[in-house]
């Protein structure tokens, strides 16, 4: 009942980004101080097939050039198996000692959709409660939501919906923000200069979300040119991340995806003039000598460097792993700057082997954090 697929890699979600997690609707006021929003939404996806957002080949990692890399070209990334799409299964949630409201509030979430498991950023786990069966601790059994004839989703007893009306707007709220898109991606754009084409979500954040010096507001990109022409005014605003709204789909959406820079020049207050986008096309807008330059001096890079030559060491020409001693290694070879990307992800596949999980301790959800980090980093 799976299909087997490769995803690209998920980075963890970084709160230091004020743009999309501060609430504030002034972009020049935005900071680190600005009250949080306080919640996170998963969008659904209409794509299917070839088009699939989580297909690899639609979101995977970018060579110095801009192009895809393929999956066996480098080793950053996870084959997952994926339930089908249309399988049904049943849940069973066991409680006790709660009020009539708190059973209410536990209907009312049983009556919006669901996302299950990994990969939810790409469109995945998406899943509806379509039958529920309650059943009481003297045996007895009732129907507590009226069942869609469409496979829609449950809907409240009117009893139960006055205990939540305080929440009706939420909930509608969130049934609107888990109606599928058009097409659902990552921010990602790409930065170029003379030695190579960087294309990832981070040169998105950069551009589109970047903080002012001064740690208020948000940096606009100052055009000249055709450029300037187009969008009427001498700034592009930047983009802080849109609310929701449950009558417009398409509100949220973002702009600026996979666009490069071009005829960039420097303006007499030195702030950087973009005279062109365009949507990057890697045979049109690079060269076939691009390549990011080695640095030879003993600073940070260097010893990246020399990290990544050791990245193909074969893995017998260490100690094995064991349960007592997995800890220790990691220390000493991060100590040592000898922890590679594939050392990482080794390490990582032999903690699950021997049982290990984030949530046992501090001590072990450090470890997993620090693995996952390097390996995203060099992604």
């Amino acid at each position: 009942k799976t299909v087997t697929e490769t995803l690209a890699p998920l980075a963890t979600s970084h709160p230091g980004c004020v743009a999309f997690y501060r609430d504030q609707e002034n972009f020049d006021l935005i900071n680190k101080n600005s009250p949080l929003k306080g919640y996170k939404v998963y969008r659904n996806t209409k794509e299917r097939g070839d088009k699939a957002p989580w297909k690899y080949s639609v979101q995977g990692v970018y060579a110095e050039q801009g192009a895809l890399m393929m999956p066996a070209q480098q080793k950053v990334n996870k084959t997952a198996e994926l339930l089908k799409e249309g399988l049904t299964g049943k849940l069973r949630i066991s409680f006790r000692a709660i009020d009539a409201d708190e059973l209410a509030l536990l209907y009312a979430a049983c009556s919006v959709d669901w996302k299950f498991g990994g990969g939810k950023p790409l469109g995945l786990g998406h899943c509806r409660v379509t039958n529920i069966k309650m059943t009481d601790e003297e045996g007895k059994s009732c129907t507590p939501l009226e069942i869609s004839e469409n496979g829609g989703n449950l809907t409240l007893a009117p009893k139960d919906f006055k205990r939540v009306a305080h929440l009706e707007k939420r909930i509608a709220l969130y049934k609107a923000s888990q109606v599928p898109v058009e097409k659902l991606r990552y921010p990602r754009a790409v930065t170029k200069n003379k030695n190579k084409s960087s294309r990832a979500g981070l040169a998105w954040f950069a551009r589109h979300t970047s903080p002012r010096k001064n740690g208020q507001g948000l940096e606009t990109i100052w055009t000249t040119g055709n450029l300037q022409n187009k969008v009427n005014g001498t700034q592009i605003k930047a983009q802080a991340l849109p609310l929701l709204n449950g009558d417009d789909q398409d509100r949220d959406l973002l702009f600026g995806y996979d666009m490069v820079e071009l005829d960039t020049t420097t303006s007499n207050r030195n702030q950087r003039m973009v005279g062109k986008m365009e949507k990057f096309q890697a045979p049109i807008h690079t060269s076939p000598n691009e390549k990011a330059g080695s640095n030879t001096s003993q600073n940070r890079e260097s010893r990246k460097s020399a990290r990544a030559e050791r990245s193909n060491e074969p893995m017998e020409n260490f100690s094995p792993i064991t349960k007592n001693n997995i800890g220790t290694m990691i220390a000493e070879e991060l100590k040592n700057e000898k922890l590679t990307v594939a050392r990482a992800l080794n390490f990582l596949e032999k903690m699950k082997e021997l049982g290990f999980t984030r949530n046992q301790s501090n001590k072990w959800s450090n470890k997993f954090d620090l693995l996952e980090k390097i390996i995203s980093k060099e992604a």
